[in-house]
């Protein structure tokens, strides 16, 4: 038993804090917590989006939160697969880079902030894109200005990106 009193006891206790009643500027930029975000946003279990089971909504939850770490963190791709389930490099920078035609596709503003484009993302019906589509963009991005770079001016639309203009889904 305790020797102080209840309340001493309770107060110690850190609050809760949903990081969803959070100001996107105040909160905690981190792996951890870009996955929990993007689990509190999607409404699945964090578990189940850092599992092995690749059903649609699970896969696109775990891109949206790669994509999230990699722009708001800044950690290397290898982190953010380790933190996202153990995933491969290649499987990370995959997800990273279908969000980002997805951000294209879609003309989400580059101002909308981290909070608002994860949930654009989460509520938005993803367009198709072929494999050559990838593979298009794939080589559009090499060497171009990036929009997975942290603090890249041109962030969510760079010129490479801008004239790849997706095949259709853009149309």
């Amino acid at each position: 038993m305790s020797s102080l009193p209840m309340a001493a006891v309770t107060s110690a206790r850190p609050e809760v804090v949903d990081l969803l009643d959070t100001p996107w500027a105040d909160m905690p930029k981190t792996l951890n917590s870009m996955m929990k975000v993007v689990a509190r946003i999607t409404g699945l279990p964090l578990a189940h989006i850092l599992g092995p089971r690749r059903t649609a909504a699970l896969v696109k939850a775990r891109m949206i939160g790669f994509w999230a770490c990699r722009r708001f963190v800044g950690r290397s791709w290898h982190q953010i697969g380790t933190v996202g389930g153990g995933r491969t490099n290649s499987a990370v920078m995959s997800g990273v880079r279908r969000v980002g035609l997805v951000i294209v596709a879609l003309k989400i503003p580059p101002e909308t902030n981290g909070l608002d484009a994860m949930r654009l993302l989460w509520e938005a019906d993803w367009p198709r894109f072929t494999r050559e589509d990838l593979i298009e963009a794939r080589r559009a991005l090499r060497g171009a200005p990036s929009l997975f770079d942290p603090g890249h001016r041109l962030d969510l639309y760079s010129v490479s990106e801008l004239n790849l203009a997706v095949k259709g889904a853009v149309e």
